[in-house]
């Protein structure tokens, strides 16, 4: 009986192949048109394959059995029912269209989120990762402009791929040995490639970077600047290995030190040097002196007027000159016919500008010289005549910025920037640092 068995099965799958691929093809095609929404022949494909398969399990049961001519039989029910099986299958697959839908459109939403396709809050943010080289200060910035990010060298505002990319070319026509080529090659290229990879980290939204991170912006952002602080350090590392021994040309501004003191060099549209720092490196600064002078004008003149209408009133000719040497009120003024509502006033630095520019300004960043330039306990209300009776302070200025010197208009912020709105420092002797 066993032997008989085992004869009756594969007699029924030899019998029965082609029926048995033809059902497998049919529901591959199903669950594929269901997904992509074509329900009529998602339908269809079932049916059918309901159809053959029922009389194919019922046949194969048959055989075991010894019953002949059952899944015949079977068939023939089906096919008189066969309406009711359409609409039964229909509705079936609707909701299967619907959960299918779903599990895709999460898909997607994932893979956008997570992968090939650009992050939706792109980012803007700089990184700078320092580090010592020879006993040297250095710095690479990470700077990424919403979809876009480029690695920059600090002491020279160039892209640090551009500047692998000519370093592996430079070496490659060198009269250097072979065993040299190779040696400087592997680690530019080992160099090139993981900066290459945070490049694309960072625009892609790619890797490992978000891996596990739960979906909210501000972890997603911090998980991001971490990513590429790390990406920086390992780039570091692999141009530290060959920066200084292979004296490569190419790389000469990786580890080249700016000078302790880089010159302004003269800018067009400004009377002097002085006009310019004041203009650009102070007052343009955060919101702009303009709104800030405002609002000291607006806060401190009414009790100006109304100091000056009590020593006019008291007739107290000592106060009044106080008044003057203040600046309050004009230096001729009579302290009968003087009407302070008809003066101009001015905004002026108890510590001047041009003082802090020459102790700290030139040394400093712009949150510094921002700070110095609208803090209240820094200002106060004065008459034009005084303010501007102090002369000008232009030929004051030291025209030098000194090594702890950044700015917004000095290659973006970076360290030891060769450039000032868009134009070379100068050296001491007046030659344009490169």
């Amino acid at each position: 009986k066993a032997g008989m068995a085992i004869y009756e099965i594969i007699t029924f799958f030899v019998d029965r192949a082609a029926q048995l691929v033809e059902l497998v093809q049919s529901v591959t095609f199903a669950i594929s048109a269901i997904a992509r929404g074509a329900l009529e022949g998602a339908a269809n494909k079932v049916e059918n394959a309901l159809v053959k398969s029922l009389p194919v399990a019922i046949g194969f049961l048959a055989s075991l059995l010894g019953i002949s001519g059952l899944a015949k039989r079977v068939e023939n029910i089906i096919e008189r029912v066969r309406g009711k099986i359409d609409k039964a299958i229909e509705k079936v697959l609707i909701k299967a269209k619907k959960s299918v839908n779903n599990l895709y459109q999460q898909d997607r939403s994932d893979k956008k989120n997570r992968s090939g396709e650009k992050y939706k809050n792109n980012l803007s943010f700089d990184i700078k990762y320092n580090f010592s080289m020879y006993g040297q200060p250095h710095q690479l910035i990470g700077i990424s402009n919403k979809s876009k990010f480029e690695i920059i060298i600090a002491s020279n505002p160039e892209n640090l791929i551009s500047a692998i990319k000519d370093a592996i070319k430079e070496l490659e026509i060198s009269n250097r040995s072979a065993q040299e080529k190779a040696q400087y090659k592997g680690m530019l290229e080992q160099a090139l490639n993981k900066a290459n990879d945070v490049k694309y980290d960072v625009e892609m939204r790619k890797g490992q970077i978000l891996s596990g991170i739960k979906k909210d912006p501000e972890a997603e952002a911090e998980a991001i600047r971490q990513a590429t602080m790390a990406g920086l350090a390992a780039v570091a590392r692999l141009l530290k290995l060959v920066a200084g021994d292979a004296k490569i040309k190419s790389l000469d501004d990786f580890y080249k030190q700016a000078p302790k003191e880089r010159y302004i060099p003269t800018m067009k549209g400004y009377k002097s040097i002085g006009v310019f720092i004041r203009t650009e490196l102070y007052e343009k600064l955060g919101e702009g002196w303009p709104k800030v002078r405002d609002e000291v004008i607006k806060d401190e003149k009414p009790e100006i007027l109304d100091r000056v209408r009590k020593v006019q009133q008291s007739k107290n000719l000592q106060h009044w000159e106080e008044l003057k040497e203040e600046g309050v009120v004009e230096s001729n003024a009579d302290i009968k016919s003087y009407d302070p509502k008809k003066v101009n006033y001015h905004v002026d630095h108890r510590r001047p500008i041009v003082k802090h520019w020459n102790e700290k300004g030139n040394n400093s960043g712009d949150d510094e010289r921002y700070n110095h330039m609208s803090s209240r306990d820094n200002l106060k209300l004065v008459t034009a005549q005084y303010n501007t009776s102090k002369g000008g302070e232009g030929s004051n200025y030291d025209r030098f910025v000194k090594l702890g010197f950044t700015s917004y208009i000095a290659g973006g912020g970076i360290e030891n920037a060769l450039v000032i709105k868009g134009k070379p420092f100068l050296d001491a002797a007046g030659n344009e640092l490169k």
